[in-house]
């Protein structure tokens, strides 16, 4: 043991004469579990240098001598002293490195009970410093090495997790520069490593303007200049992972905005830190946001388009019956009456078209039920008896077109309850809205007493509103007043 140690000065080179008082040897035993293994004997020679002992037979004390005649059982049944049946530890001192770490033991054995004089513990106490000394360093160089095997690793780990990261991340030095970035941080703002290796975080990639900005606000809050790199490190000193919102200068020159989260990594060998580093893209979050409240604001504006709306109809119709008021002649009083009843229905499909909520297209068939029934309500007479034979498909028609539609479907609906069922009390009224192919249909039909449809065009004010309003969603309208009266309208969708 010692032979392969002679950088090392061991004065008592003939320790084991001094110690024994015959042929026996002394033992240099290192812990393995519950167990002292044998790692060099001195005094004979054995062929086997792996003998194990247990540890519970040998002692704990710092130095351990005893006077006991008796041999130890546990001693005796071992190969390595069987030829010495007599043998029996006599002294032993627990070698203990400089972190109270047990290197192992150093034993003692003879044939014959005896204590050992003040030399020879001297020499013991000696020779088990130089072997704890000579342990230590040792101990620590494996340490070392595993530390450094260790660090070679997690680097290895670490840099593996940063090229293949789906984050863009980046890592910063203790002074907050960039010394690592991965691809998708390429990707997203368009820097390659040589563009940005070396340079400090505050003057690479963010936007100057933004940053003096958050430099100004961070110094009023803390009340203290806080500028360079404590920008981005004062936050982190309170926050393990601290996320901050920036304003990114791409390498085509625009810009984005991100999200930029720092933390600390652990310091390594050398006792260098750093900061591991992630940015997020906030361009498509911002853009939702900012649709988010462009709708908000085209929201308000049609509500208040719409308000107006009502108003201004509010004002035609009063404006229409004080007029009428006014008016001797029936017939002009009625073609007042009628005009007022128009802008009321007018009114009424506005006000139903904003409450759906929809400004795109809507379900025809709903909006389309409500009106007939609105209509039913205010039209029919209490003394007729009118059945409403009502099937509509589901379909969706942008807004505009609905508006259209239901001025033409009021047109007509209004005109079967006023005047197909005259001198009757019972009848039926049909309102058909489907779609067949590639063309949209709806059918408003009666079973009253028709009309005179060559009069009716070349006189009848509906019927020149309903073509009217024919021709703005480009259809065509087939009438038959045969057994009452029958209107459909068709148009491409």
């Amino acid at each position: 043991f010692f032979k392969q140690k002679t950088a090392y000065e061991i004065r008592n080179c003939d320790w084991s004469s001094d110690v024994c008082s015959s042929d026996l040897m002394a033992l240099l035993l290192v812990e393995e579990g519950d167990l002292f293994t044998l790692s060099q004997s001195y005094g004979f020679y054995y062929e086997d240098e792996h003998i194990s002992i247990p540890k519970r037979i040998l002692p704990l004390h710092v130095l351990y001598e005893s006077e006991d005649t008796l041999p130890s059982p546990e001693l005796t049944a071992l190969p390595l002293i069987h030829a010495y049946p007599s043998a029996r530890i006599i002294a032993a001192k627990r070698l203990i490195g400089s972190h109270n770490t047990l290197h192992g033991l150093l034993a003692i054995l003879d044939d014959k009970p005896r204590q050992l004089q003040k030399h020879q513990r001297l020499a013991l106490r000696s020779v088990a410093q130089q072997i704890e000394y000579i342990s230590d360093l040792e101990y620590q160089a494996q340490i070392a090495q595993i530390k450094l095997t260790t660090s070679s690793r997690s680097d290895s780990i670490l840099n593996s997790i940063l090229k293949h990261a789906p984050l863009a991340t980046f890592t910063l030095d203790k002074n907050c520069f960039i010394d690592s970035l991965n691809s998708e941080f390429t990707n997203i703002l368009g820097y390659s490593p040589s563009d940005l290796i070396g340079k400090s975080l505050a003057l690479s990639f963010l936007d100057p303007s933004y940053f003096s900005q958050r430099a100004a606000s961070m110094s009023a809050r803390y009340g203290e200049n806080i500028e360079g790199s404590e920008v981005f490190l004062r936050p982190v000193r309170t926050s393990p992972a601290h996320k901050s919102e920036w304003l990114a200068s791409c390498k085509d020159g625009n810009q984005k905005y991100i999200e930029l989260t720092i933390a600390p990594l652990d310091a390594d060998l050398r006792g260098q830190t750093g900061y591991l580093c992630c940015i997020t893209d906030l361009t498509f979050l911002k853009d939702l946001v900012a649709q988010k409240e462009g709708r908000a604001r085209s929201e308000v504006q049609l509500k208040e388009i719409h308000h107006r709306v009502k108003n201004n109809m509010q004002i035609i119709s009063s404006l229409l019956s004080i007029h009428a008021t006014k008016l001797t002649d029936v017939e002009q009083r009625e073609v007042f009456t009628e005009c007022k009843e128009k802008i009321s229905c007018m009114s009424l499909i506005h006000n139903q078209l904003y409450a759906s909520g929809t400004y795109n297209d809507l379900d025809y068939a709903h909006h389309l039920k409500q009106l007939v029934a609105t209509l039913f309500g205010a039209y029919l007479d209490n003394d007729k008896r009118v059945d409403l034979d009502l099937d509509v498909e589901p379909i969706r028609v942008p807004v505009d077109t609905s508006f259209v539609l239901s001025l033409i479907a009021s047109e007509l609906i209004i005109n079967s309850l006023k005047h197909a069922f005259k001198n009757r009390s019972l009848g039926t009224l049909t309102v058909k809205f489907f779609c067949h192919g590639c063309t949209n249909h709806l059918v408003v039909s009666d079973d009253g007493v028709g009309m005179d449809l060559s009069t009716e065009q070349k006189h009848g004010v509906g019927v020149k509103l309903v073509h009217s309003l024919v021709t703005q969603i480009d259809g065509t309208m087939r009438q038959v007043s045969s057994r009452g009266m029958f209107t459909e309208i068709t148009w491409q969708h």
